[in-house]
């Protein structure tokens, strides 16, 4: 990869990072745009309606009915943006009426978080609440409980630049290949192996001629019953009995793990491409060397006796970690590997 890739990836990242940082993770936060009887990018329960404010050009949201609610999903943000939410509302709820705030993470349909917000004349109330350590998109909902007067005008969540100080939400029934500190937090049938959430947590877990491997799916790495000796030369492993060459070293299904293992005097090493990222990396026979044969894999031209290496790829797939959000955000490279063939 050149210099200029590279800084084409980083430019692409900052750019992912200043437009998901800066931006309110709920749309139409101040009600304002209309789609026929109900609030745009919202979804709404129960009857609701468009009032006044305090202000004669201004307008909010009334939750009408004692089941009224608004919700809305954000199918993006994940851990990996933030652990911690900024809330700010602008309100007119009555006395004795019960409005919710809640958080259902992972929009399964299980409410992890609900605060009922305080009675409220127009005055703009913020808080902070702590993520779960890890969750995949969140939907959030406003609920009516009962009779009322309930007016919202603004609703805003944000990624906070600061650190929350309250235990994070705690979050159950996580899916394959989601972080995980016991298996208690995995959904049913999933064990955690590894700190992932997998279908396996050993090989007796596993069928006959099956061994418990690590798998690495759309860069999302987890335990899961596999053949044995099906995991591809350059794959992720956690055993050589995963790996179709029988050796599994540093995490990558590897060809050799020393120069004993090459014929004709070859040497053993990691591709010279290596040396753009740590990701994980197969050590091959004869790298830089001219003398793998056609079909043999391979990372560059020079690997090949005939000078041809087709469809090695090496991608820096840009993505945005804001967690922890005591700095701004900062643009990583996820490196994924795609070994070619000699031709």
């Amino acid at each position: 990869m050149t210099l200029r890739m590279i800084s084409q990836v980083g430019l692409a990242a900052l750019a992912l990072c200043i437009a998901s940082c800066s931006s309110d993770l709920i749309r139409n936060p101040n009600v304002e745009r209309w789609c026929g009887p109900t609030p745009c990018d919202w979804k709404v329960e129960g009857e609701v309606e468009r009032v006044g404010t305090w202000h004669p050009n201004d307008y909010a949201v009334s939750l009408v009915s004692d089941d009224a609610a608004l919700i809305q999903e954000n199918a993006t943000v994940d851990y990996r943006d933030t652990d911690c939410f900024d809330f700010a509302m602008v309100a007119k709820i009555d006395r004795g009426v019960d409005v919710y705030l809640e958080l259902d993470f992972l929009a399964d349909g299980t409410v992890e978080f609900s605060q009922r917000l305080p009675v409220s004349d127009w005055e703009r109330r913020t808080f902070r609440v702590t993520a779960p350590d890890w969750y995949s998109k969140v939907r959030f909902i406003i609920r009516k409980d009962g009779p009322g007067l309930a007016i919202l005008a603004e609703i805003t969540a944000k990624m906070s630049r600061y650190q929350c100080s309250a235990p994070a939400i705690e979050l159950l029934g996580r899916p394959a290949g989601a972080l995980c500190n016991g298996t208690e937090q995995c959904a049913e049938a999933l064990s955690c192996k590894g700190g992932s959430c997998g279908g396996c947590d050993s090989d007796q877990s596993c069928e006959n001629g099956q061994v418990c491997g690590l798998q690495d799916i759309e860069g999302v790495s987890y335990y899961m019953c596999i053949d044995a000796a099906s995991t591809p030369l350059g794959a992720a492993c956690d055993s050589h009995q995963q790996c179709e060459t029988g050796l599994c070293l540093s995490g990558a299904c590897s060809e050799c793990a020393s120069d004993e293992d090459c014929e004709d005097g070859t040497s053993c090493s990691y591709p010279r491409a290596k040396a753009l990222d740590n990701g994980l990396w197969p050590k091959l026979c004869a790298v830089g060397q001219s003398s793998r044969q056609t079909g043999a894999a391979c990372t560059e031209n020079l690997d090949c006796q005939s000078g041809s290496c087709e469809g090695f790829e090496l991608r820096c797939e840009p993505y945005v970690d804001c967690t922890g959000s005591a700095t701004p955000c900062i643009p990583h490279c996820r490196p994924k590997l795609q070994l070619g063939t000699c031709r």
